[in-house]
């Protein structure tokens, strides 16, 4: 297997350029076209090129562990270099949480949960019992087949209101680091490039608009006023469609 050649394949294949690879992976450029010409000699060696290919193949999403073995096969190291704690701290991806971290989690989502449904059912037995009239005089007692009526009544504006729609505006806001995007609006291409951290750029659409991230952790998407947020991590290429609902 060549290495350099799997790597430059999978990049092209995700739209991302020589330059966005060396910016997201903190790695120098000319090390990044060393690794895709398997020019390993003009690396540094030793742990920092393992670390190198480990970090460009997680921003493929690639099995970093094929191409260590690829590599060792060509230039035999030292087994305890492979250790993922000897890796430089810059180009090292964030590590997946532990089992007792992911726990915590689980419980503090229960805990939540538990409280919502709390609150929820205080609320309805509230609204079940008294609600206060419009002129603020006295109080009338609503039934709870009334109450759900009320609330059907509401989603059922709300869902009206979101079928409505006429036209697509998408927002898309670089925080904490450059991302390279590209937007399509109705099918035709109206950017490709890298958007510096700090700045924002709108689309509009009268049927969909479609996106694609390099960096989707960096990039908060808003649409029709509505904050929908980061569509993914750090690094991490998204593609994502926005349509109109009719």
């Amino acid at each position: 297997m060549e290495i350099g050649e799997t790597f430059r394949k999978a990049r092209e294949a995700r739209g991302l350029s020589l330059e966005d690879v060396a910016r997201l992976t903190k790695i120098n450029l000319r090390y990044i076209k060393a690794i895709e010409s398997d020019s390993f000699d003009v690396l540094p060696g030793g742990v920092y090129t393992r670390g190198f290919l480990r970090s460009y193949a997680r921003l493929l999403d690639l099995d970093p562990g094929e191409f260590l073995f690829e590599f060792e096969k060509q230039s035999p190291v030292e087994k305890y270099d492979l250790s993922e704690e000897h890796t430089p701290a810059d180009f090292n991806f964030p590590l997946q949480e532990s089992s007792s971290a992911k726990k915590l989690k689980k419980t503090a989502y229960y805990i939540a949960f538990a409280v919502m449904i709390i609150l929820a059912g205080y609320l309805v037995w509230a609204g079940c019992t008294y609600i206060v009239n419009s002129n603020g005089s006295g109080r009338e007692t609503v039934k709870p087949a009334d109450l759900v009526e009320r609330l059907k009544e509401g989603a059922r504006r709300e869902k009206t209101t979101e079928a409505n729609q006429e036209a697509l505006n998408v927002v898309l806001a670089v925080t904490g680091g450059d991302c390279w995007m590209r937007v399509a609006s109705d099918g035709v291409t109206k950017f490709t490039g890298t958007i510096v951290a700090g700045n924002s750029i709108s689309f509009k659409a009268s049927e969909r608009i479609k996106i694609k991230l390099g960096n989707a952790g960096v990039v908060k998407v808003t649409v029709n006023g509505r904050e929908i947020g980061f569509l993914g991590k750090k690094g991490e290429v998204v593609e994502k469609e926005f349509t109109v609902q009719k």
